[in-house]
């Protein structure tokens, strides 16, 4: 909620559409990599082998997201005309797919350990640190370019975090189940903080608008 304040504060009513279309691209290519791991998470899990699953996930992210990151850089013109923003943001927000590997992976296992409480401290840590860089980079300077490379550098700092726990997969109950509930409570989570932190865009932007005589400066 914080980080929405003071990105609508910071880029400006029109700025806003600039850091949404960057999130929509990224989001909106992450299910992409989801769906391409699950299958060889599932082969080499029933091989008999579980410490193989998450080294088989990471490859696979890695088949998919950087082809993928490539892709978006390679395609960033285009792009940035469609979605009606600028070729640097589509750059910078496309390295995202790359930075989010690690966290997705290691979140995953410090859930099947279930390891709430060094979860927690990353997730805590990766949101203060985004609020952070968003004041030291993005409120000095206005830019949206720097919002959303205030992002990747909090995603990356997850991504360190979670690196440790690369190497440590213990499944405790089936596959399925796991990846059932796993990913109900993932997509809960981020859904509502996508909520709440939407929800600070939307009211400050309403809030400049107004003051400017309903009219966006």
């Amino acid at each position: 909620f914080l980080g929405g304040i003071v990105i609508a504060r910071t880029v400006g009513p029109e700025g806003v559409g600039i850091v949404a279309s960057a999130w929509a691209l990224v989001e909106l290519a992450k299910p992409w990599g989801t769906l391409s791991v699950m299958p060889a998470i599932r082969r080499s899990f029933q091989a008999g082998d579980p410490k193989m699953v998450w080294g088989t996930s990471l490859a696979m992210h890695l088949a998919v997201m950087v082809p993928a990151a490539i892709g978006i850089i390679a395609l960033s013109p285009v792009l940035a005309d469609v979605l009606d923003s600028t070729v640097s943001v589509v750059a910078i927000s496309a390295t995202m797919l790359l930075a989010v590997i690690p966290v997705s992976i290691g979140l995953a296992v410090l859930d099947s350990r279930k390891d709430f409480r060094a979860r927690n401290i990353i997730v805590i840590v990766t949101n203060v640190s985004y609020l952070v860089f968003l004041i030291v980079l993005a409120v000095p300077t206005g830019s949206v370019e720097a919002v959303v490379a205030a992002n990747v550098l909090s995603t990356a700092l997850a991504s360190v975090l979670c690196l440790r726990y690369l190497t440590r997969p213990v499944l405790d109950r089936p596959l399925a189940r796991y990846f059932v509930s796993f990913g109900a409570r993932t997509v809960a989570i981020l859904f509502s903080n996508q909520v709440v932190f939407w929800l600070g865009v939307a009211l400050t932007t309403a809030s400049l608008g107004a003051s400017s005589g309903g009219i966006y400066r």
